[in-house]
């Protein structure tokens, strides 16, 4: 059972990763008394779940928490959507090699595959194709827990080329070089 600690803690964490820059709240949110209601019609499940607040299955590359973006997901399934944006300049889950060729890596709980392609867009498309199958495996494997609406997205879910502006022009130099990406 969810209680008004646990609305309060996620409010928080939400309220400090929009201080920092991460990503918005909306007005509404700004305030916890409005928050917290949408917490308690939306939240779902048991706490062995693990559920986290999630701002990118409805708004791809927003970054925008509000009550039309955000929803429920198990952290697993949270981490698996998060991650599908870039965090080295290029294209999602592609990174450049010091052979000057594109890798795409996909790992998600324990399955790992990487591969080598000359292009980067060509590396991108391999990742997609991986993590959105990813993505449905795993939500089927929560198709008992999770609400019409977000099963349905995730199932329809597709992975954008959305590119995302290093904040540290350094490090994005470094992770051309060494081919790693920003963490």
């Amino acid at each position: 059972m969810y209680t008004e600690k646990d609305a309060k803690a996620t409010w928080n964490s939400m309220i400090n990763r929009c201080a920092n820059g991460y990503a918005k709240v909306c007005d509404e949110w700004k305030s916890y008394i409005k928050f917290k209601q949408w917490y308690f019609d939306n939240v779902y499940g048991t706490k062995q779940f693990k559920l986290q607040l999630d701002k990118d299955l409805f708004s791809i590359g927003e970054k925008i928490y509000s009550p039309e973006t955000c929803c429920f997901l198990p952290k697993s399934l949270n981490s698996l959507i998060a991650s599908c944006t870039s965090r080295n300049g290029l294209l999602p889950g592609v990174q450049l090699t010091k052979a000057n060729t594109y890798k795409a890596s996909i790992g998600h709980i324990g399955k790992y595959s990487e591969k080598v392609f000359e292009a980067e867009y060509e590396a991108f498309e391999y990742y997609k194709i991986v993590k959105e199958k990813h993505i449905k495996i795993a939500a089927e494997a929560y198709e008992f827990l999770l609400p019409d609406r977000i099963y349905k997205a995730l199932l329809e879910y597709e992975i954008k080329p959305i590119r995302r502006v290093c904040r540290n022009p350094e490090n994005l130099k470094k992770s051309f070089i060494y081919g790693q990406g920003i963490r």
